[in-house]
């Protein structure tokens, strides 16, 4: 009979470990705690040209320094996790396109938040928040590097095949959002 308990207490202390572990939360590694949005419509969504076309809407109501940044900001995260899925996808045409606009929005919350002037208030936070940004994007960018391969010859229906410089435009992409670093 004693046998039989002592094997009973090491099984249910067996259990007792094997759940607490996979009740305890995961952790995960990330150097910024900056979260990127869930992606909205993909391209070929029958919703995605009225997405684009709110978003021409929109740049008019965000005139202004803070408003401005936090446009483009937000704009430049949605495409890049849109490049995101779509290069885990293979698309890669759409994906090389989703990347580029993601740079220029990016771009263009940099450059309005150059033109500020640092003394303004709320300045600092806007920094931070840019340099978080630019340090997600960062990860993002060089786990689609550890993830993809080099080129891609692309060819649509009735076209001469497109070499599609993938690790190139991704690098490029990581240096520009460097620069915040």
């Amino acid at each position: 009979m004693g046998e039989r308990t002592k094997i009973t207490k090491l099984i249910a202390v067996i259990l007792f470990f094997f759940f607490s572990a996979l009740a305890s939360p995961r952790i995960l590694f990330s150097a910024s705690s900056y979260v990127l949005p869930y992606p909205s419509a993909m391209p070929g969504n029958k919703t995605y040209p009225l997405h684009l076309l709110e978003e021409k809407i929109l740049q008019y109501w965000y005139f202004g320094g803070f408003s401005s940044i936090r446009y483009n900001r937000e704009l430049s995260d949605k495409y890049l996790v849109e490049a995101k899925i779509l290069f885990e996808y293979q698309q890669f045409p759409l994906a090389l396109s989703a990347l580029h606009t993601s740079d220029i929005y990016f771009q263009k919350a940099s450059e309005v938040y150059l033109t500020q002037s640092p003394e303004k208030n709320g300045m600092r936070d806007i920094q931070l928040l840019l340099h978080s940004q630019a340090q997600k994007h960062q990860e993002i960018l060089q786990s689609l590097i550890d993830t993809t391969q080099r080129e891609f010859v692309w060819q649509e229906e009735r076209a001469d095949p497109v070499r599609l410089k993938i690790h190139e435009e991704l690098k490029n992409s990581r240096k520009m959002r460097g620069i915040l670093l």
